[in-house]
């Protein structure tokens, strides 16, 4: 493996590399993929499972939020609730973050999948796993890029675990 490191006067690829690693990685590390999907979340949670299957956040922008919606009945529903909903967003967003909604009455791009339960807790790494981990990450002299593959790394070992398949 290349060594990547950095002072502070020349560039690096480990910053930028840091961040591919966990655009690619970043369903298996549990890291967001940006305020896009942070903001998707907190509106699942926030609207509750039932609008939130008729509804989809679409963009933020001067403090408004765009959020398509599949049914003129549900539209409705939603310019009623939006003060209470604005409310509960305020709450959890930082100051004038959000200020106002705009529904559109549109097909929604993307619907989940309903989960009938939260997947299981991960298991915590096996100590073969945790030395063969640090063994390969040893060349790594980027502290956050090291900790971004050792993430990886660990979380494929329990994924390959789990299916019963070999490291």
């Amino acid at each position: 493996m290349t060594q990547v490191s950095a002072s502070d006067d020349e560039p690096t690829a480990s910053g930028p590399l840091a961040g591919l690693v966990q655009a690619v990685a970043g369903r298996l590390l549990d890291h967001p993929r940006g305020k896009a999907t942070q903001l998707a979340r907190l509106w699942r949670q926030l609207v509750g499972p039932q609008l939130a299957r008729h509804t989809e956040p679409v963009r933020l922008m001067n403090g408004e939020l765009t959020v398509r919606v599949d049914s003129s009945a549900w539209l409705s529903e939603l310019n009623f609730l939006a003060p209470d909903i604005l409310l509960r967003f305020q709450e959890q967003l930082p100051a004038g973050t959000l200020k106002k909604f705009r529904f559109k009455q549109e097909s929604l791009k993307f619907t989940p999948a309903p989960r009938s339960k939260p997947p299981p807790p991960r298991e915590p790494p096996l100590p073969e796993e945790l030395e063969r981990a640090e063994r390969l990450c040893a060349p790594i002299t980027d502290p956050r890029l090291k900790e971004t593959v050792r993430a990886f790394l660990l979380a494929d070992m329990g994924t390959k675990r789990r299916e019963g398949r070999r490291n």
